[in-house]
């Protein structure tokens, strides 16, 4: 009986308390709705820079001409991997203003692709497979390791990591860019890019 007679009294004051009872009915589904888009699915149109350094020189060694060099932008290819509908991407020349973009918040992540990046995927390439054919001036040749091949980070990510979706989003459609990339050139086998890929994270504002 106790809790019938708190209860009629809680409704009867709340029939005089309509900000009360508008606040029950519309908080929660508030909070419905927040949380239902900040989980559903992956981001899109996520704002990145990419600022290209590589230049596509790449130093082979041959079995049959010895050393060549040859101009393969292998930076193109990869961009090209990723998903337009995920990035949003404008290019710079400068790094310096791409981070400052970054610091200030305007843009999730900068993607900078490092010289020598095309070197460092073709070194990594031939190591896990220990040498593979190629066509150069219409003939195929035999392309072969190189021992002074030291490949360092090809690709530094610098990312806002405020907002973890977006941060893991980012970092996946670079991973997946660049395995595709190297499973171009490899095939089936299993493709380690570790030491391609350097990421950093900052907190903007």
């Amino acid at each position: 009986m106790n809790v019938l007679f708190v209860a009629r009294n809680v409704f009867r004051r709340l029939r005089h308390d309509l900000l009360t009872v508008f606040m029950i009915g519309t908080i929660p589904l508030i909070f419905i709705l927040l949380f239902g888009y900040a989980f559903s699915g992956s981001p899109t149109d996520v704002r990145v820079i990419v600022v290209d350094h590589d230049r596509g020189t790449i130093t082979l060694n041959t079995r049959e001409f010895g050393q060549i060099t040859l101009q393969k932008s292998l930076s193109s290819e990869l961009i090209k991997g990723f998903r337009k509908k995920v990035f949003h991407t404008r290019w710079m020349d400068d790094e310096i203003q791409a981070r400052n973009e970054l610091k200030d918040g305007k843009v999730w992540a900068v993607i900078v692709i490092q010289p020598g990046f095309s070197q460092g995927v073709i070194d990594r390439v031939l190591q896990i497979k220990g040498g593979m054919p190629y066509t150069y001036q219409g003939q195929t040749i035999h392309l072969l390791p190189r021992s002074e091949a030291a490949p360092g980070p090809g690709i530094t990510l610098s990312i806002d990591r405020s907002n973890v979706p977006v941060a893991d989003t980012v970092v996946a459609t670079v991973e997946r860019a660049l395995n595709n990339l190297m499973f171009a050139y490899i095939g089936g086998k299993t493709v380690d890019f570790s030491s391609l890929l350097k990421v950093d994270y900052i907190y903007a504002g």
